[in-house]
């Protein structure tokens, strides 16, 4: 009987095995290196997300006090909010007026001059009615009064109501007038213009 040798074969059969082993014991532990590489680099993030996490609350605590201020403040501006809007608006309707006399101061026509003015807004919704009366020389000034008027940045429509003829000391002839006015912006448009769309 022949002799077939079956040690050749058997040992290049274990041969095979032991590299396959060998590559998946390699493969086995580069998959284990990367993850502990992977499990080392998410830990380290870890601290470091812990660190900036309680620096942030490190500096939270070192500004509490200045963000209590801040809502204090806050409050306090809330709450005063009506009172500056007025204070507001009372600036603006003093300007106004303000604009309205320095206007009459530089541009009452010589010869006449104002005995008197009124006011008088009977709807929110329309603007004041401001009523001029005063005395001139002649008609011409009363009329030249109230187109002075039309220039004032502040005043619109004015119209010249009555000039009454008196007589003043010395027999002298004199002319009472009246002139209104609006006073721009001082009504509520917004409220008329609710009313209208109604």
């Amino acid at each position: 009987m022949p002799l077939i040798n079956l040690i050749r074969e058997q040992r290049l059969a274990a041969r095979q095995r032991e590299q396959k082993a060998r590559t998946a014991l390699l493969g086995t532990l580069g998959i284990g290196g990367l993850a502990v590489l992977g499990a080392g680099a998410l830990l380290l993030d870890t601290t470091r997300l812990n660190l900036e996490a309680s620096n942030l609350e490190a500096k939270k605590k070192k500004l509490a006090p200045m963000l209590t201020k801040l809502d204090d403040a806050n409050k306090e501006i809330d709450r005063l909010k009506p009172r500056i809007e007025t204070l507001q608006k009372a600036v603006e309707s003093t300007q106004k007026w303000s604009t309205v006399l320095n206007h009459l101061g530089s541009n009452t026509p010589t010869g006449s001059w104002l005995t008197g003015i009124k006011t008088m807004q009977t709807d929110k919704t329309k603007p004041i009615l401001i009523t001029f009366t005063g005395m001139a020389a002649s008609h011409e000034a009363a009329s030249e009064f109230t187109l002075r008027l039309t220039f004032c940045n502040e005043l619109q429509n004015p119209a010249l109501k009555s000039t009454t003829e008196k007589m003043a000391e010395g027999n002298k002839k004199v002319y009472e007038f009246e002139v209104t006015a609006e006073l721009k912006g001082s009504g509520d448009e917004t409220k008329s213009k609710e009313t209208k769309n109604v």
